[in-house]
């Protein structure tokens, strides 16, 4: 479930997983272009520098927006389906329908087809990840039972992983965050950051939850770690979470927000959700050397712009073709390995 955080003027953000769940964010090679984000339920493009503000969709139950490799469509859930519309929110058509409850879509790399945490219980239990055609057609699970309450994916560009957030990573019961990856090759999962963090020399590092998110090289992940102090802030990681370290600086979790990170095309930016009672979007780079304080957009309003997503401009040549997808059955063995891949 998105944390809800008391900010200090007493603004209250979040919701339940099942009504809005964050979404992850996946970076494709690319030069810059616009920032999609959600902001009151609508979703908005920004250019990167936060002028130019467009509003796509008109109805307030479109969320998560993704932009696609070549940078053409933009992938978004809408009251439990999956949906593709175009860069400036026209041609919106249906990718899923039925009964099951859809959210947090991710391209593949090739642009061919989207995964997304699926329940049709209702429960964050009974979320998986689920693969259909961009196009539509029948989805097929992605993983076995075992990937634990599955939300927030967000597929490598290089196509040979599916990253995500698990909700209940040491059990259904005892509600652990960590971040898992899927090898689409094998079915393998195994920990990025574990439900009992990583141990730094200051002490140990624990996922925060709100959605990861792979560099474009897809060599590292993005995403939102805390100390024991519970101070907050943006990290990068490799995908078996050695490198740790902080790219915006830890503040306060319960004060001000580090959320939803995106990283851009060029792989040089972070943008993600800050602010309390000024909601924005800010930027630090990856290199380490701006780690505070640069909004590129503030609204004046309580609603929190989040789900931001770095559309990736065509010329800077054809995204790699994607690892084989293979269904696996709810009855499978568990491939289950929480041991961080080395």
């Amino acid at each position: 479930m998105m944390r809800i955080r008391p900010a200090v003027a007493a603004v209250i953000v979040g919701a339940a997983v099942m009504a809005t769940p964050a979404v992850a964010t996946a970076a494709y090679p690319g030069s810059n272009g616009r920032i999609v984000f959600e902001q009151g339920g609508f979703i908005y493009s920004i250019r990167q520098d936060g002028s130019d503000r467009r509003q796509l969709t008109a109805d307030t139950r479109s969320r998560s927006p993704r932009w696609s490799p070549d940078g053409r469509s933009i992938v978004f859930h809408r009251a439990g389906d999956i949906w593709v519309m175009k860069p400036d929110g026209s041609a919106a058509h249906q990718v899923t329908s039925g009964p099951a409850n859809d959210s947090n879509p991710s391209w593949s790399p090739d642009g061919g087809q989207v995964v997304f945490s699926r329940t049709t219980d209702g429960t964050a239990a009974g979320r998986s990840l689920c693969v259909a055609a961009a196009a539509g057609g029948a989805a097929h699970l992605l993983t076995a039972r075992s990937d634990g309450c599955a939300v927030e994916p967000t597929w490598s560009a290089t196509g040979r992983y599916v990253v995500y957030w698990d909700e209940c990573a040491s059990g259904v019961d005892s509600g652990g965050d960590a971040i898992r990856k899927v090898d689409t090759r094998t079915g393998r999962i195994s920990d990025v950051v574990g439900v009992v963090g990583l141990a730094q020399p200051d002490g140990r590092i624990r996922f925060h939850g709100t959605g990861p998110d792979v560099t474009a090289d897809g060599r590292s992940v993005v995403f939102t770690a805390a100390t024991l102090s519970d101070s907050c802030g943006v990290a990068i990681a490799d995908l078996s979470g050695g490198g740790f370290r902080f790219l915006s600086a830890p503040i306060d979790c319960g004060v001000f927000l580090s959320d939803d990170p995106a990283v851009s095309p060029d792989g040089k930016q972070v943008v993600y959700t800050a602010g309390n009672e000024n909601p924005q979007l800010d930027l630090v780079r990856t290199n380490g050397s701006q780690q505070c304080c640069h909004p590129i957009y503030e609204r004046g309003t309580s609603d929190f712009p989040t789900r931001p997503d770095w559309q990736p401009r065509a010329d800077s040549g054809s995204p790699p073709a994607p690892a084989a997808i293979r269904p696996w059955p709810r009855g499978a063995p568990d491939r289950v390995d929480r041991r961080a891949e080395r």
